[in-house]
């Protein structure tokens, strides 16, 4: 007969502890965000300042949208692949939702500050290569989360 030599040093069940470390990490960086937010001052107009919010937070969430699939060991043992793609898909969906509304706003922002047409401020933002490159990161997340539906 096999006996577990392990000997649990936390009162916290191993799944527990996981979920709290995730749960932790969630809020340290949503905290670092909000201050950037916050330090950072306003957008050209206030309509660019919630885009902001939204492109900050959109990054927050693709952070943690690797960490969910990264493969750790500590985490996959405790919690456990399946349970980790499934929160993946989810937290993929606000993905998904954030960076359409960032792009959004952004543009929207910009046509306000030119006062000209969305279509013609989308244009020219895509002759930007800093935007074009965000279109093209947001087209693919949209493809992405199209296809998971």
């Amino acid at each position: 007969m096999t006996t577990n030599s392990r000997i649990r040093r936390s009162g916290l069940a191993p799944v527990l502890q996981a979920r709290l470390v995730l749960w932790a990490f969630v809020v340290v960086n949503l905290a670092i965000v909000e201050f950037l937010f916050l330090t950072a001052g306003t957008g050209k107009n206030e309509v660019l300042t919630v885009a902001k919010f939204f492109g900050l937070h959109a990054a927050l969430i693709m952070m943690f949208q690797l960490l969910l699939v990264a493969r750790l060991p500590w985490l996959d043992r405790r919690i456990g692949m399946d349970r980790l793609t499934v929160w993946h898909r989810w937290v993929g969906f606000t993905l998904l939702w954030t960076v359409l509304t960032h792009a959004t706003i952004v543009v929207l922002g910009y046509a306000t500050l030119d006062n000209a047409p969305m279509a013609k401020t989308f244009l020219a933002l895509a002759g930007v290569p800093a935007s074009l490159l965000g279109m093209l990161a947001a087209t693919i997340i949209v493809v992405t989360g199209v296809i998971s539906t």
